[in-house]
């Protein structure tokens, strides 16, 4: 037997309340010695015993109920057979029905969706257990603890509604130990139909080893059942939209936007998916070959003439999940770069300047310096360093710059001294000179993403035929992003704060490399611009749920689709607040293809009592049984109730007859 207000108990001494009263009274009355008083003794002699008995029975009577009293207020848990006579069921039931976009998906085309297919498991394992348990709903989409006395009305309102979320479940666990815990609740169970993205769910955490430490110390009978919807098998064909890449911000007034999008399929066979391209007042049709799990694709798109509103829908043909057949993307507005260059080289300065100039429209301002005499504007996105690494009061303004989101291009110092010093874990080693006729060579890099990546068109940067005669040894922690042939780092970046670093370990000089030449360098300092002015830019691209602070609490209207109702907290689209606009998606990680079985489950839960069961099949509620704890309270308050009614009986007073019937005997 346990408790769940175990610090109740601490009061067991009060049984000894009653038998101290019992005892102080005696002590009351001061015994005097009067003639008559033999005559009385001898009266009551014969009644004495009784008299005593019926004493020790109201003192017990009155001990075990003060007894009863305490552990009804410290509310005994008992299982086994002592369990099933308590009733066998839970407190509270709470059912978590997990709405985030995937579980839209269907198995056969045109069938069910999980999420509809999870509803009537729920609800039928519910009727089960009629008025015998609380009810509590769990909201996946914000995490919201709901007691209901009904699952029908509210949960056909879920039901009906399209939520294009994800589901964290460490935080609804957290939320529902919080819950419990201030609740004060007994036993219960825990209900959840899930697809088990592992995206939603992140068993491999760390912070599932803190959440089994915080329910194991509840010291409650807490059962969790998982009905793993899709039974492990994979749902119907699909392909999704997800918007990794979009539109990047310009320079001036354009005519041209580039879109950029990547379509992940769980099909296995190439295949050419139409795409619907619509804008306001116009539609255009694509054909785009899906290759394997992940096909990334762009294109430009001609937008000359003013748009009536900036926005752009992507869509492709339904398959066995709706939700993520569309992708919603804003133009953003125009931008005016302003970047600082720090050389004492004129030659290389031109050059940068020259290259960051090249192709961008529109007023745009390049500041060429030759030392750092105070911080870098508030409005600056990027700065070029290109002289030795700094270790004074110019390095705390460079680390201040970027961890407060902005953009730092290092590039060698163009002088043979060794520098020793280090900034962002990084630093220059000695410089290197190519043997003669065996120039270093770029074999190696990324060219999906980042600075060297593909252009729109798909052609590849000339980087390996760019020939470098000298180079800088990188010394770095970050990411390498093009490679020599040697596996020596041309180019790498670091993470710090909010921005980035950009390390380049040649010069466009032509005693040290090509690069002059452009092809490849004005490309890669032109996307790192862009990339360095978005933060300037106000959010257009944005996540379901995931809106930053500044845009919430806003009244915003859906434009694409015009549902009235549609909220960017729940559902994917364009909306508009008072002339801006923003576009809305689907959490990337709702693309997921993986799913953990339910073995996963209960080995990574496997502190808890974890029941899983594959769906759609109902969700079996178990009831009465003998393993399941119940709460006693209702045995001690009857009992309380009985001993004070036997005692209450014991203490009447006699009657007539009774009184006289004992003088008689006497």
């Amino acid at each position: 037997m346990t408790f769940l207000q175990p610090e109740i108990l601490l009061g067991l001494p009060l049984l000894l309340v009653p038998v101290v009263i019992h005892l102080l009274n005696r002590r009351r009355y001061k015994v005097e010695d009067w003639g008559a008083m033999q005559f009385l003794i001898q009266a009551t002699r014969a009644s004495t015993s009784k008299a005593r008995l019926k004493q020790i029975l109201v003192l017990f009577m009155r001990t075990l109920a003060v007894g009863m009293l305490l552990f009804f207020l410290a509310r005994p848990l008992a299982g086994g057979w002592v369990g099933k006579m308590g009733g066998g069921v839970p407190e509270i039931v709470f059912v978590v029905l997990d709405r985030s976009a995937s579980m839209e998906s269907t198995q056969i085309a045109g069938g069910p969706s999980l999420k509809q297919q999870a509803y009537e498991a729920l609800r039928s394992a519910w009727d089960i257990y009629g008025e015998d348990s609380k009810l509590v709903l769990v909201d996946s989409v914000d995490a919201s603890i709901i007691p209901v006395k009904d699952m029908k009305s509210l949960m056909d309102g879920w039901l009906e509604q399209e939520s294009d979320t994800s589901t964290s479940f460490p935080l609804l666990f957290l939320q529902i130990h919080d819950w419990i815990q201030s609740n004060n609740v007994g036993v219960c169970e825990i209900w959840i139909a899930s697809d088990l993205q592992t995206s939603n769910w992140q068993l491999g955490d760390d912070v599932w080893d803190g959440i089994q430490d915080k329910f194991l110390a509840l010291s409650r009978n807490i059962s969790i059942k998982v009905l793993a919807m899709g039974g492990g098998q994979p749902v119907a064909q699909n392909i999704g939209l997800t918007h990794r890449g979009t539109i990047q911000p310009g320079f001036g007034k354009r005519e041209m936007v580039q879109l950029r999008a990547q379509l992940i399929s769980n099909r296995e066979e190439t295949e050419s998916v139409p795409v619907s391209i619509e804008m306001p007042g116009a539609t255009a049709q694509t054909e785009v070959t899906v290759e394997g799990a992940q096909t990334s694709w762009q294109q430009n798109l001609s937008i000359s003439g003013e748009l009536i509103e900036p926005w752009i829908h992507l869509s492709i043909p339904q398959d066995s999940n709706e939700r993520d057949n569309h992708l919603y993307l804003v133009i953003p507005p125009d931008i005016t770069p302003r970047v600082e260059v720090y050389s004492s080289n004129a030659l290389i300065s031109s050059i940068i300047r020259a290259a960051l100039l090249v192709g961008i429209p529109g007023e745009s301002e390049i500041v060429i310096r030759d030392t750092i005499e105070d911080e870098p504007e508030p409005m600056t996105s990027l700065i070029v360093w290109q002289k030795p690494v700094p270790d004074n009061q110019e390095a705390e303004w460079l680390v201040n710059f970027v961890e407060n989101g902005g953009t730092v291009i290092f590039l060698p110092h163009d002088n043979e001294e060794n520098d020793a010093s280090e900034l962002f874990e990084t630093r220059w080693g000695q410089v290197e000179n190519a043997p003669d006729g065996m120039p270093y060579q770029i074999s190696n890099w990324d060219q999906q993403s980042g600075p060297a990546a593909r252009t729109s068109e798909g052609f590849t940067l000339p980087l390996d035929r760019t020939t470098f005669l000298k180079r800088r040894q990188l010394i770095s922690s970050g990411s390498p992003l093009v490679l020599f042939s040697d596996n020596a780092s041309f180019l790498s970046m670091s993470l710090f704060g909010r921005g980035k670093t950009y390390w380049l370990s040649s010069l466009p000089e032509s005693d040290w490399s090509t690069l002059g030449q452009g092809y490849a360098f004005v490309p890669m300092l032109q996307r790192i611009l862009i990339e360095s002015s978005t933060r300037f830019a106000a959010p257009v691209q944005l996540e379901v749920g995931r809106l930053p602070q500044s845009l919430r609490g806003i009244q915003w209207i859906p434009v694409v689709p015009a549902v009235p109702g549609h909220s960017p907290d729940i559902q994917s689209g364009i909306f508009t607040h008072e002339g801006k606009y923003i576009a809305v998606n689907l959490p990337v990680e709702e693309l997921e293809l993986n799913h953990y079985s339910s073995s996963d489950l209960t080995s990574a839960l496997d502190r808890l009592e974890v029941i899983t069961m594959d769906g759609p099949t109902p969700l079996a509620a178990r009831k009465g049984t003998a393993d399941l704890q119940s709460e006693l309270w209702k045995f001690f308050l009857i009992g309380m109730v009985l001993f004070l009614g036997v005692e209450s009986f014991l203490t009447l007073p006699l009657s007539v007859n009774q009184r006289s019937n004992q003088g008689g005997t006497a």
